[in-house]
Protein backbone atom coordinates (compact mmCIF):
# COMPACT_ATOMS: atom_id res chain seq x y z
CA UNK A 1 0.00 0.00 0.00
CA UNK A 2 1.66 3.62 -1.04
CA UNK A 3 0.39 6.52 0.56
CA UNK A 4 0.73 9.99 -1.51
CA UNK A 5 2.93 12.43 0.83
CA UNK A 6 1.96 15.66 -0.89
CA UNK A 7 -1.68 16.34 -1.27
CA UNK A 8 -4.41 14.10 -0.44
CA UNK A 9 -5.33 10.70 -1.24
CA UNK A 10 -8.40 10.86 -3.19
CA UNK A 11 -8.75 6.94 -3.63
CA UNK A 12 -12.57 5.45 -2.20
CA UNK A 13 -11.78 4.45 1.64
CA UNK A 14 -13.71 1.57 2.32
CA UNK A 15 -16.21 1.63 5.08
CA UNK A 16 -18.31 -0.54 7.07
CA UNK A 17 -19.25 -3.69 4.83
CA UNK A 18 -17.60 -2.96 2.05
CA UNK A 19 -19.37 0.20 1.15
CA UNK A 20 -16.84 2.93 -0.21
CA UNK A 21 -16.56 6.77 0.09
CA UNK A 22 -14.89 9.50 -1.80
CA UNK A 23 -12.62 11.64 0.79
CA UNK A 24 -13.22 15.51 -0.10
CA UNK A 25 -10.55 18.09 -0.23
CA UNK A 26 -10.28 21.36 1.01
CA UNK A 27 -10.69 23.66 -2.12
CA UNK A 28 -7.95 25.77 -0.26
CA UNK A 29 -5.16 24.46 0.95
CA UNK A 30 -5.83 20.94 -0.72
CA UNK A 31 -6.21 18.90 1.90
CA UNK A 32 -8.47 16.65 3.66
CA UNK A 33 -11.89 18.76 4.55
CA UNK A 34 -13.47 17.71 7.53
CA UNK A 35 -16.38 19.79 6.81
CA UNK A 36 -16.26 21.95 9.77
CA UNK A 37 -15.62 25.41 9.62
CA UNK A 38 -12.59 26.63 11.78
CA UNK A 39 -12.40 30.24 13.48
CA UNK A 40 -8.71 31.06 14.55
CA UNK A 41 -9.71 33.49 16.33
CA UNK A 42 -11.70 31.18 18.63
CA UNK A 43 -10.00 29.73 22.01
CA UNK A 44 -9.88 25.97 22.64
CA UNK A 45 -11.06 25.27 26.26
CA UNK A 46 -9.68 22.01 27.61
CA UNK A 47 -10.98 19.81 30.08
CA UNK A 48 -9.72 18.19 33.26
CA UNK A 49 -9.16 14.65 31.56
CA UNK A 50 -7.41 16.10 28.77
CA UNK A 51 -5.53 18.19 31.11
CA UNK A 52 -4.52 14.84 33.18
CA UNK A 53 -3.74 12.98 30.38
CA UNK A 54 -1.17 15.58 28.38
CA UNK A 55 0.20 15.71 31.52
CA UNK A 56 1.00 12.03 32.02
CA UNK A 57 1.67 12.47 28.13
CA UNK A 58 4.32 14.62 28.87
CA UNK A 59 5.80 12.51 31.95
CA UNK A 60 6.14 9.80 29.96
CA UNK A 61 7.80 11.26 26.96
CA UNK A 62 10.49 12.67 29.79
CA UNK A 63 11.52 9.07 31.10
CA UNK A 64 14.19 7.12 28.93
CA UNK A 65 12.52 4.03 26.97
CA UNK A 66 14.28 1.81 28.54
CA UNK A 67 16.05 1.63 31.85
CA UNK A 68 18.96 -0.59 30.95
CA UNK A 69 20.78 -0.86 34.74
CA UNK A 70 17.22 -2.58 35.58
CA UNK A 71 16.85 -4.54 32.77
CA UNK A 72 20.56 -5.99 33.52
CA UNK A 73 20.05 -6.19 37.18
CA UNK A 74 16.59 -8.44 36.48
CA UNK A 75 18.45 -10.23 33.96
CA UNK A 76 21.52 -11.25 36.30
CA UNK A 77 18.54 -11.97 39.50
CA UNK A 78 16.81 -14.82 36.48
CA UNK A 79 20.49 -15.98 35.22
CA UNK A 80 21.32 -16.36 39.32
CA UNK A 81 17.92 -18.06 40.08
CA UNK A 82 17.29 -15.14 42.56
CA UNK A 83 14.27 -13.57 41.18
CA UNK A 84 11.34 -14.15 42.65
CA UNK A 85 7.81 -12.47 41.57
CA UNK A 86 6.25 -10.53 43.92
CA UNK A 87 2.33 -10.93 43.30
CA UNK A 88 1.30 -8.28 46.00
CA UNK A 89 3.50 -5.83 44.32
CA UNK A 90 2.25 -6.67 41.12
CA UNK A 91 -1.52 -6.37 41.97
CA UNK A 92 -0.53 -2.89 43.86
CA UNK A 93 0.69 -1.52 40.84
CA UNK A 94 -2.71 -2.31 38.55
CA UNK A 95 -4.56 -0.85 41.31
CA UNK A 96 -2.69 2.11 41.24
CA UNK A 97 -2.95 2.37 37.05
CA UNK A 98 -6.64 1.67 37.56
CA UNK A 99 -6.76 4.20 39.97
CA UNK A 100 -5.41 6.94 38.13
CA UNK A 101 -7.56 6.01 34.77
CA UNK A 102 -10.96 6.47 36.78
CA UNK A 103 -9.47 10.05 37.94
CA UNK A 104 -9.03 10.68 34.13
CA UNK A 105 -12.31 9.41 33.40
CA UNK A 106 -14.31 12.05 35.48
Amino acid sequence: MSSKINGADTRPTAVGAGRATQRTQDPVSGGPNSGVKSNATKDVQLSGAANTLAAIEQGLLEMPEVDDARVEDIRMQIETGVYRIKPEEIADGLMQFENVLAKVEK
